[in-house]
């Protein structure tokens, strides 16, 4: 299982439920891969499976981002026509396609992606590009974002 982890609630719940044999791999999106790691220490107790905190993949820290991300987030959109925002779970995919390519999983593995959503950031960049400034070129040929209130 891999999901994004900034302040790690949602890896948190996932490690609690999830079965001893599986491995979690909790993507950290902004500099702070080892208070997350060291949370988890102090829960280690109702954790139930292996976890693994992933660092690397920050591009920049948190609400930050890099061209190669906002590449990446278009290229995905484009094969998938699945919605991603590049502060959450761009990042954590992008994780999951360099682990897959530098052969971090076993092959046959079964992998499941937990994508938390975080659209709403995405449309708020999109919005408010005159204030955040420009909107990324890669992204803007991305999968348009339906109005909020409706879903992707």
């Amino acid at each position: 299982v891999v999901c994004a982890a900034a302040t790690a609630g949602t890896a948190a719940g996932l490690a609690r439920v999830l079965d001893q044999d599986i491995s979690l791999h909790a993507v950290s999106v902004l500099h702070a891969g080892q208070s997350i790691q060291q949370m988890f220490l102090q829960q280690a107790s109702a954790m139930r499976c292996k976890l693994n905190v992933v660092r690397g993949y920050e591009h920049g820290g948190y609400a930050k981002s890099s061209r190669e991300l906002h590449r990446f987030v278009a290229e995905f959109e484009k094969n998938t026509r699945i919605p991603v925002e590049p502060v959450y779970t761009g990042k954590a995919l992008f994780a999951l396609y360099d682990m897959i390519a530098r052969g971090a999983f076993a092959r046959g593995s079964r992998i499941v992606f937990v994508h938390t959503g975080g659209l709403q950031g995405r449309r708020k960049l999109e919005r408010n590009a005159d204030v955040h400034g420009p909107y990324p070129e890669e992204l803007q040929a991305a999968v348009p974002l339906k109005p909020t209130g409706t879903a992707p």
